[in-house]
């Protein structure tokens, strides 16, 4: 699974434009987010995913999703993990000896699994 970096936030609001401070409460939340217009969700049917909501929450998706506050701590420490994992496996030595060697008039490289040609980005085949 591959996991973003930041959250889907839904930013519900109650006009048609965000207001001056709910620009600024979007703004302070370190994520991705997106503005609805509260007053145009649909009461039944299907919801848009997220990780979280916040602004004028309609019920449905007060019901559904936790809050924005949440779902960014959620998906910080899920990435902390996600990155102590990956560090706990040590990369790939690379082999320092290849030089390049001409095999039949076109450049190669030798490899501990044998010889590759070598891209030429001077020539145009």
């Amino acid at each position: 699974m591959k996991l973003k970096s930041k959250a889907k936030i839904l930013f519900f609001i109650a006009d048609m434009i965000p207001s001056l401070e709910e620009s600024e409460a979007a703004a302070k939340l370190d994520a991705n987010v997106h503005f609805r217009n509260a007053s145009r969700v649909p009461s039944t049917g299907n919801l848009e995913i997220c990780d979280g909501v916040a602004g004028v929450v309609p019920a449905s998706y007060a019901n559904a999703f936790e809050s924005a506050e949440n779902a960014i701590q959620r998906r910080a420490e899920a990435l902390k993990q996600a990155m102590e994992k990956h560090g706990e496996t040590p990369a790939p030595k690379t082999n320092s000896k290849a030089k390049p060697v001409m095999a039949s008039g076109k450049p190669t490289i030798e490899t501990p699994s044998g010889t590759l040609p070598v891209w030429n980005a001077q020539k145009v085949n």
